[in-house]
């Protein structure tokens, strides 16, 4: 596919360089694998269609996992303030969901929470919980599902922490976690992309793919890693990268690796903790399996 970059300062990718409307909107299409995107008409039409999606994926759990993501074009900047005020006063008729939107292409990604969220609820709950016991830090700010913006994009994540130094409102977080089930794994990751590219100073993704058929819960840290391929002179450096990954079967004692945070990457420079003691936050095998038999215990 040709590309056709503009010269710019905006956030977008955080590399200098925006793509033009048009080419935008096929990376965010393609990236999220949208291919059929609902061009909005109405917000009686936006809630009939979050709603259907929501339903789908509670009634076709191994089929209409991929789903999760749903996408709506010419969302202009009312429209999207006018969505904004039907969530917060909807009053539970409209699914729970997670949105990303482009001012540019206007273009409005939507993941759908399925059903009560429980799946997805108590993996955050778990996680964070866990992370707060363990690391029982006054130096970090929790920003729960807060919506960020950007010049040209405004997004919400799960939930995330950001370092008690970054005193602004609208600071981003410097760890950030996202919650899916299994089919949509590949549009979770460009979450993961997204969070790490839009100059928001976001520097570790955890991603939780939840496999509701196999009952198994898949981990990965997202973070920049160098570039392999040669560069131009415009190239960045890095790339977002999956640098860890792990798997909890259901039944399986797990007794893999630890999964690593780096303190270094969740606080900004110099601000490590004295008294946090190691490089990294880290979730041995036994917090990770302890996690496992609490996840699907919550769930019967």
């Amino acid at each position: 596919m040709m590309m056709f970059y503009e010269e710019s300062s905006n956030d977008y990718g955080g590399y200098g360089q925006v793509p033009t409307p048009t080419s935008r909107r096929e990376e965010l299409l393609s990236g999220y694998e949208i291919y059929r995107p609902c061009t909005f008409e109405s917000l009686k039409q936006f809630k009939k269609v979050c709603k259907t999606s929501s339903a789908a994926l509670d009634c076709e759990v191994s089929s209409a996992d991929g789903k999760q993501y749903v996408a709506f074009e010419n969302v202009t900047s009312k429209n999207f303030e006018d969505i904004q005020k039907l969530r917060e006063a909807s009053n539970k008729t409209l699914p729970a969901m997670r949105i990303l939107y482009d001012r540019v292409s206007e273009i409005l990604i939507v993941k759908i929470i399925p059903g009560s969220g429980v799946f997805h609820y108590v993996a955050t709950g778990l996680f964070i919980a866990r992370f707060t016991r363990k690391y029982p830090i006054d130096s970090l700010v929790g920003v729960g599902a807060t919506r960020f913006e950007g010049r040209d994009r405004a997004k919400e994540g799960d939930s995330g922490y950001k370092p008690i130094t970054r005193t602004s409102g609208d600071a981003w977080p410097s760890l950030m976690v996202e919650v899916g089930v299994a089919g949509s794994l590949n549009q979770l990751r460009n979450d993961a992309r997204f969070w790490l590219t839009s100059g928001g100073d976001t520097r570790v993704v955890i991603l939780i793919s939840i496999n509701r058929v196999a009952k198994e819960v898949r981990f990965e840290r997202w973070e920049d890693v160098p570039r392999v391929q040669p560069r131009g002179p415009s190239t960045p450096l890095y790339n977002p990268g999956m640098v860890q990954s792990i798997t909890l079967e259901h039944n399986v004692q797990y007794a893999g690796p630890a999964l690593q945070i780096p303190a270094v990457k969740v606080y900004d420079q110099g601000g490590v903790p004295p008294n946090l003691g190691a490089n990294d936050f880290e979730f041995t095998a036994q917090d990770l399996d302890s996690f496992r038999t609490s996840y699907w215990l919550a769930l019967q």
